[in-house]
């Protein structure tokens, strides 16, 4: 450990209480921790990391540490670099699923089932069962009525034994014990269950059959694989116990059978195993998903002899609300240990009761503009909801007040009004006879049809039997629409999916009516969501076409699955969100609505089928929702609000949430709020800006990348499209070839590292590897991969002897710029990817910068020349920027490296000094870009970009956000 971090330690040690110095000292043997909210335990975690790299001689890839999120992981190894720096890309921290596939990439003899295969989406999987069902003739499962009824819930019935690790043959030999026993004769109801559960065998069992038939597996088959492989293969489970001599679990309330399979399997090589358990059986909020209590608890019983450490004391909460939040669990939870507050007393939490729900609402509103005029942040300031449809009301509310939030709903994009238009441009575009979908679709304005015009056609179309599509070519201002959908049909039928996609949406006019969507961020995600489901299809089948897309859409349609939009938890503004997604954050004021039995009742959940007693299928009951109310509680560091409503619309009383009277210290006040009024659906010009303000400040929360500054200073509309709305582009074939250069390269670097030679086919195999995974015609395909073998054979040779192991690659760094006096903002962050880092001497580092372009001069990469920007220098003058701003090196050079030789087959290298009068500069670069942001002067220029699409956004975009 360097000397600052052996200081950071000591630091952060010193500073710890008894219980956390015992669990971080405690490094040897079974240790289980039971870590309430805000008792540090990630703090915990890291340091325990740090220590035992510190005190033994094992090295960081001996250690692995297992969570339950990505952003677990992300958080965990940036405060371990605090500690142990760049050694804590060498820590073996992962998801149990990140785990389980990286056991599988590095061993793919041990996985012959898995390997090669791809993860199956709810639309593969729901497909599978419905021909599975027509394979086996289960006609039990497919009534007349709806066929497809029963797909559901045995999707939901495989996952559910899986979880539990009771596959095909598990499960068949439970079947017979109970056939052999006579179950299916004591009464109708359970004989029907059991022949339907009989039919419900075969159809898993030619499940799984058609998954390895189309190389496709389960999400949760890699947790099974991996303790299939652990419990049959020795040598594979030796070794992998031999390299993680010391385990660690976060979050095991969570852990689900065969997670726990996996922690016993790997510490069962010894008898006192270094296994480091945390968790806390008040936040089991995942029974749902096959957590267990029994779970968590068993290696507390498996180790007698092992340590259980308490974490008593919260530094995030007042003593109020724990003192609530703890009567809430009395009497619930295996140790019943309360928790000591060390943020203060604090207020008492308020049970706020509003006359109906519009009044709640309003209440809810009108108190968190109270808060943010005191001078609270409205980051700091959260609503948590138990029902996701519950979020709306309060975005609306809100956004109406001029509040900025953010929301981080379970959303549904075909729930969009704007992706619904899109399909019915789909299917119109696939099959111009649908009327159905055509008629939608020629609202469209760049159809340039009036509504008087569409009313004829419709009212010819009711008396004719013609189609829409057929009466298109018969009227000059109907012609255009007809010309459209015909070179849409060829298109549809000829290219791949993605790629007619993006032609029907430049063409149709359905971006621009998109950037309309009142909710423009949240339009704009479901876009992306349908469209980088039809690009990983396309990626995936070669021959994959819209008529293809279409069907998987139909599906969606169909409420077969759903297709969430993801967003993380970044955002500016007041957060909305479920309650189950709060889980492990925290905020200074917590709003708690709709506290009522409707909204927390919990569901009948009876199972249609046959299961067995000793899978995990918790019946859902008012102690899950406590705990999950538990968890709200415990998000808030400095107050609680919990609110409800008397009666519903149709003035019915509405029953209050039971267990809230078991809150100790709440006060109930009689509430009405000042003015409630209906929310307008349509935003105001000043509103527009308001939106767009909450955009760019979004943007600027997350940072500038050296990408997003060129573009910025070619063209700041151009980069407010590509970087801060991000809308999807298709990448084109020069781009995909590009990519699977540098993935050729980082591969062969990484082989490098753990200890492979130089060896020129590694790093052939690893570009074909890459270039084989991209959406590329076969012809593209073939002239690529001809050219990019040559190259890489030709750098190869050129550049032997410069290629060694004490490189690191795709190295992502984050740092903050403190900005020049006079700014908008003090500071903004930088973060940037840089393609290899090259150590030299103590602190000082070579950066290098890949480009499979044409090499260039000298004087063009520094934007010397009439036809270049300086794009390639000013990248490097970033780059040198943000690793001084981060502190862990210092660069001493930047390269543009050219992979492709020159027409002289010759492979340039240019290598640059930044001077400091180029990082001035471009921090002055920096700075103005911001405040042209912030300002949106920008919003008053045109476009100069040669993209036409930009530049027609750019002409309506202008007209919705600048105040008149």
């Amino acid at each position: 450990m360097k000397k600052e971090g052996e200081q950071a330690f000591r630091e952060s040690y010193e500073r710890l209480n008894a219980g956390q110095k015992r669990a971080v000292d405690t490094i040897e043997g079974p240790v289980v921790v039971m870590a309430g909210p805000g008792t540090g335990k990630t703090q915990v975690l890291t340091l325990r990391i740090a220590n035992i790299l510190r005190t033994t001689d094992i090295p960081p890839d001996a250690i692995l540490a297992l969570t339950y999120t990505n952003s677990g992981v992300a958080a965990m190894r940036e405060r371990l670099r605090l500690f142990i720096g760049n050694d804590a890309y060498r820590v073996n921290i992962h998801t149990f699923h990140g785990y389980a596939s990286s056991v599988i990439d590095s061993h793919p003899d041990a996985f012959p089932r898995i390997i090669g295969a791809t993860s199956a989406d709810d639309v593969d999987r729901h497909d599978i069962v419905r021909t599975a069902i027509a394979k086996v003739g289960a006609e039990s499962l497919r009534p007349p009525g709806n066929p497809e009824y029963y797909i559901q819930p045995i999707l939901k019935l495989i996952g559910t034994l899986k979880n539990d690790r009771v596959g095909v043959e598990e499960y068949s030999e439970y079947m017979t014990t109970l056939k052999d026993e006579g179950a299916h004769d004591s009464e109708d109801e359970i004989s029907t269950k059991t022949l339907r559960s009989v039919a419900f065998l075969d159809v898993f069992r030619m499940y799984e059959s058609l998954m390895r038939e189309r190389s496709l597996y389960d999400f949760s088959d890699m947790l099974v694989e991996l303790t299939h492989a652990l419990e049959t293969n020795q040598d594979l489970k030796l070794e992998l116990s031999e390299s993680a001599q010391y385990i660690l679990a976060d979050e095991h309330q969570d852990a689900n059978r065969s997670q726990n399979k996996i922690l016993e399997l790997l510490s069962d090589f010894h008898d006192t195993p270094n296994l480091f358990i945390v968790g806390d059986d008040k936040q089991a909020i995942y029974r749902f998903q096959g957590a267990s209590l029994e779970n968590f608890l068993y290696f507390k019983n498996k180790y007698q002899k092992g340590v259980v450490i308490a974490l008593t004391e919260n530094y995030r909460s007042t003593e109020e609300i724990l003192r609530s939040a703890h009567s809430l669990m009395r009497g619930r939870s295996a140790g019943d240990v309360e928790l000591i507050a060390k943020n203060g007393k604090g207020k008492a939490i308020e049970v706020l009761v509003a006359g109906d729900e519009d009044e709640e609402i309003a209440v809810v509103t009108e108190r968190v503009e109270a808060l943010i005029s005191s001078g609270v942040r409205p980051s700091d300031i959260a609503i948590l909801v138990r029902k996701n449809k519950d979020i709306d009301s309060f975005l609306r509310s809100l956004r109406s007040k001029g509040v900025m939030c953010v929301s981080f709903r379970d959303s549904d994009a075909l729930a969009s009004s704007e992706v619904m238009l899109l399909i019915s441009l789909v299917r119109a575009s696939v099959n111009p006879h649908d009327d159905v979908a055509l008629s939608r679709a020629l609202f469209l304005p760049s159809f340039g049809l009036s509504t008087e015009a569409l009313s004829t056609l419709f009212h010819t179309h009711a008396r004719s039997k013609s189609s829409l599509y057929e009466l298109l070519g018969e009227h000059e201002g109907t012609r255009k629409a007809r010309v459209f959908f015909d070179n849409m049909m060829k298109r549809a039928r000829t290219k791949n999916a993605i790629e007619a996609l993006d032609i029907l949406v430049a063409e149709s006019g359905f971006l621009p009516e998109l950037v309309t969507a009142d909710d423009l961020v949240h339009a704009l995600e479901a876009y992306r969501s349908v469209r980088t489901l039809i690009e990983s299809r396309s990626e995936r089948e070669r021959q994959f076409a819209l008529t293809d897309a279409l069907h998987v859409l139909d599906d969606l349609t169909r409420g077969v699955a759903s297709l969430p939009i993801k967003r993380d938890k970044g955002g500016v503004g007041v957060k909305l969100m479920s309650l189950h997604k709060s889980k492990g954050l925290e905020f200074d004021h917590v709003f708690l609505p709709h506290a009522l039995e409707s909204r927390f009742k919990p569901r009948a959940d009876r199972s249609l089928f046959v299961i067995p007693p000793y899978v995990n299928q918790p019946e859902t009951s008012i102690d899950d929702e406590r705990r999950l109310f538990y968890v709200g509680i415990t998000r808030a560091r400095h107050h609680v609000y919990i609110s409800r409503h008397e009666k519903r619309s149709d003035e019915k009383e509405e029953v209050p949430l039971s267990f809230i009277a078991d809150l100790e210290g709440s006060t109930e006040i009689q509430v009405s709020a000042l003015n409630v009024t209906v929310v307008p659906t349509r935003s105001t010009h000043t509103e527009y800006r308001k939106e767009y303000d909450a955009i760019i400040a979004e943007f600027l929360s997350h940072g500038i990348s050296a990408t997003a500054l060129n573009v910025y200073l070619r063209d700041p509309w151009e980069c407010f499209f590509s970087s801060i709305l991000k809308l999807p582009r298709t990448k084109d074939a020069h781009q995909l070839y590009g990519s699977a250069m540098h993935t050729a390269l980082e591969r062969f670097f990484t082989h490098l590292k753990e200890g492979g030679v130089k060896d020129k086919d590694v790093l052939i195999q690893a570009f074909k590897s890459a270039l084989g995974r991209a959406p590329l015609v076969p012809k593209d395909h073939a002239v690529y991969q001809k050219k990019g073998v040559a190259s890489l054979e030709s750098y190869f040779n050129a550049h032997i002897d410069d290629l060694y192991a004490h490189v690191a690659t795709e190295v992502s760094v984050t740092a903050d710029l403190p900005l020049i006096q006079g700014s908008r903002r003090e500071s903004v962050p930088l973060h940037g990817f840089l393609d290899k880092v090259e150590y030299t001497e103590g602190d000082t580092v070579r950066v290098v910068d890949y480009k499979t372009g044409s090499p260039k001069s000298r004087n063009t990469i520094e934007g010397k020349t009439k036809d270049s920007n300086g794009d390639y220098k000013r990248q490097l003058v970033f780059y040198k920027i943000l690793l001084a701003r981060e502190g862990k090196h210092t660069m001493n050079e930047g390269i543009i490296d050219f992979v492709e030789p020159n027409s002289s087959g010759k492979h340039k290298r240019e290598a640059f000094v930044i001077t400091d009068g180029e990082v001035l500069e471009l921090t002055h670069a920096i700075a103005r870009m911001v405040d042209d942001l912030v300002d949106g002067t920008f919003l008053t220029k045109t476009s100069v970009s040669e993209d036409t699409e930009v530049r027609a956004l750019a002409h309506m975009l202008a007209k919705r956000f600048v105040t008149e």
